[in-house]
């Protein structure tokens, strides 16, 4: 007999997307584009030095100064894990559990209640305004003050949305437990290189190189929070759980900040120019500080309008029926060459 696994274990509606072999992929908000010129290079003649046959420094000194020092913070603020969604486990790990609540504010990354959920944490959650901001009311307010957890991802996924400092600050106030921002799309947004010590000592900032920094296969993610709070995790962490490789990988990212920085902003203006083509067809999309867009099709079948695009070998993501949101699909800025793949295959799945 095979034993019967823990209760509860299925991931929530919203997190997996299907991953079909198509001509023209922009479901999973990866960037388009390779490392910079030269990453390689570099990072080879790191790897060349590498013991490997020793364990890596479980403290990973060089790289939380590196990264302290890219934020502006002490690196003993410095957290890092496989991918953010590590340091998010880790997070509920620490500070959630049996008899503890989170809260997040729907539609949002569904990866926070699930993983809360997974560490037997209750979860609250709490619907957003008519244009998908965080409401913060005397409803609210009751909710925030009795979480050990609080949720805020801005700029929000998947609407793409930056919450408003005041809001954030406002909550930040209130809470008695640990208000998480997950600011991987932060390096998008202007407001997010700054001192996350500025909004207080409960609060941590989690963030990634899969986004901005186009190193989704890296699978790196670090955090910024008060020494306590990164001490809590260094406890709840598995021992050298950050490897040679990866953090030779980091150094090497963190000495072309400005080669990656020119590449992204290139995405930036190629989501404008998505934009524009997708308001031509008379679709609106929300404003994104991200490198993708929501767009809302109400009176449509989004999931038809998906497979008819699948049809046509071009893969966007279905977000109808997430909780809080409407038919609508979401669509990952890509290459030009994709970007118009996709304008051609919506106009006509449009029509049809």
């Amino acid at each position: 007999m095979i034993p019967r696994p823990r209760g509860s274990l299925e991931l929530r509606r919203g997190y997996h997307s299907p991953q079909l072999e198509l001509e023209v992929r922009l479901n999973t908000n990866e960037s388009p584009f390779p490392p910079p010129e030269g990453f390689s290079r570099r990072l080879a003649e790191r790897i060349s030095k590498l013991s490997l046959n020793r364990y890596p420094d479980r403290s990973y000194r060089m790289v939380r100064e590196a990264l302290g020092g890219f934020v502006g913070v002490g690196a003993d603020r410095i957290f890092v894990g496989n991918g953010s969604n590590e340091v998010l486990l880790n997070v509920a790990l620490g500070y959630g559990g049996p008899g503890r609540r989170a809260v997040v504010f729907e539609p949002t990354y569904s990866l926070h209640a699930h993983i809360a959920t997974k560490v037997s944490t209750e979860v609250t959650s709490l619907p957003r305004s008519s244009d998908y901001r965080i409401t913060v009311d005397e409803y609210v307010l009751p909710s925030i003050e009795t979480a050990s957890l609080v949720y805020l991802c801005t700029p929000n996924n998947p609407t793409g949305i930056v919450e408003d400092p005041q809001d954030v600050l406002r909550i930040v106030a209130h809470s008695r437990g640990l208000v998480v921002l997950d600011e991987a799309y932060g390096d998008f947004s202007a407001q997010t290189r700054a001192n996350v010590a500025l909004m207080g000592d409960s609060v941590i900032s989690v963030r990634t190189f899969s986004k901005w920094f186009s190193l989704a296969g890296l699978r790196f993610g670090y955090s910024i929070a008060h020494p306590e709070v990164t001490a809590t995790l260094d406890e709840v962490v598995l021992p050298y759980h950050f490897d040679q490789i990866k953090q030779a990988a980091v150094l090497t990212v963190l000495e072309m900040v400005e080669e990656f920085d020119a590449q992204s902003a290139m995405l930036v203006h190629h989501r404008e120019e998505l934009r524009r083509g997708i308001a031509e067809l008379g679709i609106a999309t929300l404003p994104s500080s991200t490198n993708f867009l929501l767009m809302l099709l109400p009176g449509r079948d989004a999931s038809l309008l998906w497979r008819r695009l699948v049809e046509r070998s071009v893969l966007v993501r279905d977000t109808t029926g997430w909780p809080g949101l409407p038919s609508s699909l979401r669509v990952t800025v890509g290459s030009q060459t994709e970007n118009a793949r996709f304008l051609e295959a919506f106009a006509t799945v449009l029509t049809a």
